[in-house]
């Protein structure tokens, strides 16, 4: 797991956790079909990287940008990882408060190292911030604390989140998400985050709302680190 945020976590990330890099994992559905929002959490579009330091701010938009759908049937975001036909990856988001948002994929089918995959995000709108998992060490025995909720070891894997009641590992999961942030050692020099953009244009300055935006999104990811 990293320590620190730096320039990759953002709408890439998202295609890490499709092939299970970057995320939590569980034997448990944390984002049950009742339990999902009616609506996106992220607005859909294409989603390129833009730096988050002082203004102005740049959108690099001109290459590695990927698209986010919805699926208002499934309540599930699609990302569209690749060109050949193939079926979009699903992420099921879940809010947390405080714009927080869990987002879980579904392998298909049980296995040892979990069946679902989870990242959190922090959203504004239509931009994101995914955040980096906090340290095997510190996971294990921040769970611990939780009554309930129970990890199960794999070898050379991290551990797998086993049981628990789905709302005890939620508040789990986002007292995880505010250690890690703190862990690491968040700077604006190096903080990038998500944001809705033309795939494939010329590398730009954030237009007025999109500056709004990073501004919003910074704002809440600091709030949350200092959370207490």
């Amino acid at each position: 797991m990293i320590g620190r945020l730096a320039a990759g976590l953002v709408a890439l990330g998202l295609a890490a956790l499709a092939v299970g890099g970057c995320a939590y994992r569980s034997d448990i559905d944390l984002a049950p079909m009742a339990d999902r929002p009616s609506r996106p959490v992220i607005a859909p579009g294409d989603y390129c990287e833009a730096t988050a330091s002082s203004p102005p701010y740049m959108v690099r938009s001109a290459e590695g940008c990927e698209r986010i759908g919805w699926d208002s049937a499934t309540r599930t975001h699609l990302m569209m990882i690749d060109d050949e036909g193939e079926e979009p990856t699903r992420f099921a988001p879940i809010a947390m408060g405080d714009d927080l948002f869990l987002l879980q994929s579904d392998g298909g089918e049980d296995t040892e190292g979990g069946r679902f995959h989870v990242m959190l995000a922090l959203t504004k709108g239509a931009a994101f911030f995914l955040l980096p998992p906090l340290e095997r060490e510190k996971f294990v025995a921040l769970a611990a604390k939780y009554t309930g909720v129970t990890l199960r070891e794999v070898p050379e894997k991290d551990p797998v989140i086993t049981g628990g009641d789905p709302s005890s590992i939620r508040a789990f999961l986002k007292a995880a998400a505010r250690e890690a942030l703190r862990n690491a050692e968040v700077e604006d020099d190096e903080l990038t985050i998500a944001i809705r953009d033309r795939a494939g244009v010329p590398d730009h300055e954030a237009n007025g709302m999109q500056t709004m935006t990073i501004i919003e999104l910074v704002t809440t990811i600091f709030a949350l680190q200092g959370e207490t």
